[in-house]
């Protein structure tokens, strides 16, 4: 346990150090949000939780950093805190005419309550018609709990209007390789939302919709599968 607080501590400590270099690159895009899930299906622990997430990005010309928090609340009165940063550092920009747009040096951390997990890899961001982005992640995974293994991730983004409403469908995959007692993992988590934000006259995207999270040996137990449609309420700060 003193371990993970001195791992936690540091972080906290690296990021301040850092934020000056991330506050002064030139922002392209940065976004706040917050989300509301609501969802009866889920697979270890109470099968009914009320989810808050807090989201953040910020895309400059250094490369780009998302961070995620979520705040679980289950229906048996348990709680859980779970939380990622994921800071990718341009190496090389090939523009926008061919499929390959941006080769990055992908880093990550996995903040759990009681583990903490670092991950590095390269990572490719593809210029495809339709897609907002699509970003895919090779990472090489350093545990705190068991053996080190890997992870493939995939994050896309696909905008498209239906009877004059803005609609967005996204998500992201990863699938992570076997390791000691631990199953290969496959999780998926989608979303398909409308925007709703001028019925309520609001300046930034207040989308609601379904968000669908699939897990195949979940957290690495064998045979734990989940199928999870939620309630999705998501809003974008000005």
């Amino acid at each position: 346990m003193h371990y993970i607080n001195w791992l936690k501590a540091f972080i906290i400590i690296v990021s301040s150090l850092l934020y000056p270099f991330f506050s002064y690159a030139t922002p392209a895009q940065h976004d706040f949000s917050l989300s509301y899930n609501r969802g009866h299906n889920y697979e270890l622990g109470a099968s009914s939780r009320h989810i808050v997430t807090a989201e953040y990005i910020n895309i400059s010309d250094w490369g780009d950093v998302f961070f995620f928090a979520d705040f679980s609340n289950f229906d048996n009165g348990d709680s859980q805190r779970y939380s990622e940063l994921f800071p990718r550092f341009k190496l090389r920009d090939f523009g926008d005419s061919g499929v390959l747009s941006q080769l990055m040096l992908s880093t990550q951390i996995e903040l759990g309550e009681d583990f903490t997990n670092f991950l590095y890899g390269i990572g490719v961001d593809l210029n495809v018609p339709g897609f907002r982005f699509l970003k895919i992640n090779g990472l090489y995974r350093v545990n705190e709990d068991y053996n080190d293994n890997h992870q493939l991730t995939s994050v896309w983004a696909v905008p498209f209007t239906l009877m004059d409403r803005k609609i967005l469908f996204d998500g992201f995959f990863d699938w992570t390789s076997a390791v000691d007692q631990r199953s290969t993992i496959f999780g998926l988590v989608t979303q398909i939302k409308f925007d709703v934000s001028d019925i309520f006259g609001l300046r930034s995207p207040l989308y609601v919709g379904m968000e669908y999270v699939y897990w195949r040996n979940k957290f690495g137990i064998e045979g734990v599968r989940e199928s999870n449609p939620n309630l999705l309420i998501k809003y974008h700060f000005p």
